[in-house]
C-alpha cells in the first residue's frame, strides 16, 4: 500500500533516475523533462524512455521532453588560493539571523520570539552554499574560508570564521564569525537591507550580485524544479528549487536571488547552466533551519 500512495503522489520523480534525464518541473499542467539529448524513440533503451504519462499528487498527468545542458553547480575551479591557505569558489550571498536555543518552542509558538525575547538565543551568519565552503556537498567538515561579498571586496578580511553545513539536499551553509569585528559587520549587513523572504512566481523581476558576473538581472521562470545537479563527479538530487532564465556562471553561486519590487531575497544561488540558473528556495531554507532573511 506504501509503494503505491509513493507511486501515486510522486511516481514523476522515478523518471529522473533514467540515464540522461537531469530535471523535471511542471508547465502548463504538463510534466516536462529535460535530458541532456533528445533522440528518437528507435534509438532508445526500452528503460530509457520517458512514459507519456505519469503520476504527480495522485492526478495522472502528460510528459514532454526538452534537451538542456546539464546543470553544474555554480563554483569556480579556479578559484585563487591564499598564502594562509583559504580560498575563494563562490560568494557570500548576505546575511541571515539564525535562532540557535529554543528551536522546539519557536516550531510550536512562531511568536515567541517576539512576545518573550529572552527565552530565544539567536546569532548573525553569513549565508553560503555547502559545495561553496567544502568544495564537496557531500562533506559535513567544510574549510576555513575568505569569500568575497555580493560586490565587495571581502566581508571577513582577515578574520577566522567557521562553517555549520546545513546538509546536501538543501546545499546550504551558514558562515560564524569568530571576531567581534566580524559579528558587528554580519549585524549590520543583517539591519542595512530590506528583510524578509518573497514567494516564487513565475515571470517576476530579479538579479542577483555573485563573485564572477557582478550584478545580473533576469526572471523567475519555473516556481519550482527537481534537478540532478553535478557536483565534480558527483551528482546529487536538489528538491526545494526555483528556476530562472540563465543569470549565473561559476564563481556565482552562494549569491541571493532577490526580488526587484521588493528587494527580499527569492532563492540562494547554487547551480545552472547557460540558459537556466537554479537558486534554493529562500522559504524553504528559512523554514528548515528556522533562521530570518
Amino acid at each position: 500500500m506504501k509503494k503505491l500512495i509513493k507511486k501515486l503522489w510522486g511516481g514523476f520523480e522515478n523518471e529522473l533516475d533514467k540515464k540522461g534525464v537531469h530535471a523535471v518541473t511542471t508547465v502548463n499542467g504538463k510534466i516536462q523533462y529535460y535530458v541532456t539529448k533528445k533522440k528518437p524513440l528507435d534509438r532508445l533503451k526500452a528503460e530509457d524512455v520517458i512514459k507519456r504519462r505519469v503520476w504527480k499528487h495522485l492526478i495522472p498527468r502528460k510528459t514532454n521532453v526538452e534537451q538542456m545542458s546539464q546543470i553544474k553547480a555554480q563554483i569556480d575551479t579556479n578559484y585563487e588560493l591564499h598564502r594562509d591557505g583559504t580560498d575563494m569558489v563562490g560568494t557570500l550571498g548576505g546575511c541571515v539571523k539564525i535562532y540557535t536555543v529554543g528551536k522546539m518552542l519557536l516550531k510550536a509558538h512562531p511568536n515567541l520570539a517576539k512576545k518573550w525575547p529572552n527565552l530565544v538565543e539567536t546569532n548573525y551568519v553569513g549565508l553560503t552554499n555547502q559545495h561553496v565552503v567544502a568544495n564537496d556537498i557531500t562533506k559535513a567538515e567544510a574549510n576555513l574560508i575568505r569569500m568575497p561579498y555580493a560586490g565587495k571586496k571581502k566581508l571577513f578580511q582577515s578574520d577566522g570564521i567557521k562553517i555549520n553545513a546545513g546538509g546536501d539536499k538543501y546545499d546550504v551553509a551558514f558562515v560564524h564569525a569568530t571576531t567581534d569585528a566580524a559579528k558587528t559587520r554580519l549585524r549590520q549587513d543583517f539591519f542595512n537591507r530590506v528583510r524578509g523572504t518573497q514567494p516564487p512566481k513565475v515571470g517576476r523581476s530579479v538579479y542577483k550580485r555573485g563573485r564572477t558576473t557582478g550584478l545580473t538581472r533576469g526572471a523567475c521562470t519555473m516556481s519550482s524544479i527537481i534537478a540532478n545537479v553535478k557536483y565534480g563527479d558527483k551528482t546529487v538530487r536538489i528538491r526545494h528549487a526555483i528556476g530562472f532564465s540563465g543569470m549565473s556562471r561559476g564563481g556565482d553561486s552562494g549569491s541571493f536571488i532577490v526580488d526587484t519590487e521588493t528587494g527580499k531575497p527569492m532563492a540562494l544561488l547554487f547551480a545552472g547552466n547557460t540558459k537556466l540558473t537554479l537558486g534554493i528556495s529562500a522559504q524553504k531554507i528559512a523554514k528548515k533551519f528556522m533562521i530570518v532573511f
